[in-house]
């Protein structure tokens, strides 16, 4: 799904109401039905008091408050909804004045101006006993830092610990870079209109958006293609589509080999959920190639995967030696993809062997962990002159490493390093870490929503591997292997909190729950 800024969808909103000549109050009320209908469904869902305060301003987001609390008391008299205006009717817009002017003919007992600092501190306890708060406050064309009245009323709010629900953005938050210059809503849900902003997405706006519902409130599709983007949020449909068919004649071969170079002393485990990952994901076969003295431990544990021992260094981590027996197995092995990294070690002859696969390997390689340290920390050459395609799935650390930045830099614009990583090095780029993004040169950056806290634990990374690895066997294209795998590999994390919860959250609890998002 497209995703703008805030200008961006300024611009549809134009265009849908000069050029597709469909008027601005029409918008509103579709906007305001879709946010009524939510907000009951919110209610009933979670068994809450059938009370709702809405809170409005004098932008166009008042006027769809508006419409929300006319078509609450006009359909739902059971539900008790009061309106608090924050301002005065003389600003407001034109299409937002009709709607004021409505709800104060038809339900005049409900609407409320609240202009001082008393007079908010006097609806305290009708807020503390309401199912839920709707804020109409600011929309998506804030922009700069919230003071006064509104500020007061916004930090009022937050204090109540009332479930809220935003529409369109928590008022507060910046639509285009995500940030919060002071105080903004921190809702439970946010219904945005057409498409996704930015902001809601990336930076502080994951902290205050809660579950994101995007609503279509009638532009035309001539409306939303007017724009360009270059940033798009991963989506379910697309990603189940993704998936490769299971044809009833397949044989093993049907869904690829994957060569993992993996493991040293002491993190074998790394290499282990690699390969059981890949398994999960529906790869046919892996073959995992390891320090030898560390063989037996890897086959004690891996009952379907073949194992490839090889020579190492003094340090039980793989020596470069080892690449004679690699490029003998794949000439003698059909593999498809080779994922190295996993548990890898960072000995100078290790360094050396990564360097060897990028120049040599026929076939597509994931550079994961301490193979992207490997690169990152001697010579990025070899990946911007690898002849096959590579993947990339650094966290923000390794990502400063191979940028040769910091990973607060990293951090501070996750967008631009991801692209600056894939345009540099031609590689298709994953940046980990909350609402991870995928991209490669000249495609968009692609923002995945899936996943919880309960994925930051030792493991997790490795399993990801693993997962875009089988992937990437399985005929997909490198981009579509690593959006399939981040997507996915976040759902298995969601799926395990509905049984053990984030806080006790282990990266095999994920291995075990990859069927139940692929099925």
């Amino acid at each position: 799904m497209k995703v703008v800024n805030s200008e961006q969808m300024a611009s549809i909103d134009r265009y849908a109401i000069d050029t597709c000549r469909i008027p601005g109050h029409q918008l509103m009320e579709e906007a305001g039905r879709i946010v009524a209908r939510k907000a009951i469904k919110f209610i009933h869902h979670y068994c809450l008091p059938e009370q709702i305060a809405i809170f409005a301003w004098h932008g166009n987001n008042g006027g769809d408050a508006m419409v929300t609390a006319w078509h609450l008391l006009k359909k739902m008299p059971d539900i008790e909804t009061h309106v608090y205006f924050l301002s005065t009717p003389d600003k407001l817009s034109e299409d937002a004045l009709k709607q004021y002017k409505r709800m104060e003919k038809d339900f005049p007992e409900y609407l409320h101006t609240i202009t001082t600092t008393d007079e908010l501190a006097g609806i305290k306890n009708a807020c503390k006993n309401a199912g839920l708060i709707i804020d109409g406050l600011f929309g998506t064309g804030f922009q700069g830092t919230p003071h006064g009245f509104a500020a007061e009323a916004m930090a009022f709010l937050n204090r109540i610990k009332r479930p809220i629900l935003s529409i369109d953005i928590p008022s507060g938050l910046n639509g285009t870079t995500g940030s919060v210059t002071s105080v903004a809503i921190k809702a439970s849900v946010t219904v945005t209109f057409g498409l996704p902003k930015i902001g809601l997405l990336v930076n502080d706006g994951p902290k205050y958006v809660g579950k994101l519902i995007v609503a279509d409130i009638g532009f035309p599709e001539e409306a939303i293609q007017s724009v360009s983007s270059d940033i798009e949020w991963l989506q379910p449909r697309e990603m189940k589509r993704l998936l490769p068919p299971r044809p009833i004649d397949a044989h093993k071969m049907t869904f690829g080999h994957l060569l993992i170079i993996a493991g040293s002393r002491g993190m074998t485990g790394a290499g282990i959920m690699a390969a059981q990952s890949a398994f999960r994901t529906g790869c046919g076969m892996v073959t995992l190639g390891c320090p030898a003295s560390l063989n037996t431990v890897f086959e004690s544990v891996l009952t379907e995967t073949i194992t490839l021992p090889l020579p190492e260094t003094e340090a039980a981590t793989l020596s470069a030696e080892a690449i004679g027996f690699i490029r003998a197995a794949i000439k003698q092995r059909r593999f498809n993809a080779t994922l190295i990294g996993p548990g890898l070690g960072s000995h100078p002859s290790t360094t050396e062997l990564v360097h060897e696969i990028l120049k040599t390997s026929p076939h597509p390689v994931i550079l994961d962990a301490d193979a992207i340290n490997a690169v990152a920390m001697s010579d990025t050459c070899s990946l911007s002159k690898c002849a096959v395609p590579v993947i990339l799935t650094p966290h923000p650390g390794e990502m400063g490493r191979l940028l040769k930045c910091s990973t607060d830099e990293v951090q501070k614009d996750r967008r631009q390093a991801v692209r600056e990583c894939a345009n540099r090095f031609g590689a298709v780029t994953v940046l980990k870490g909350h609402n991870s993004m995928i991209t490669a040169p000249n495609v968009p950056v692609f923002i995945n929503t899936t996943g919880n806290s309960g994925l930051a634990t030792a493991g997790s990374g490795d399993v990801l591997a693993g997962m875009i690895g089988s992937f990437l066997v399985q005929d997909m294209t490198p981009l579509e292997a690593a959006c399939a795998g981040v997507y996915f590999h976040g759902k298995a994390g969601d799926y395990s909190v509905t049984s053990i919860g984030q806080r006790s959250m282990m990266a095999t609890d994920v291995i075990r729950n990859i069927c139940n998002v692929l099925r």
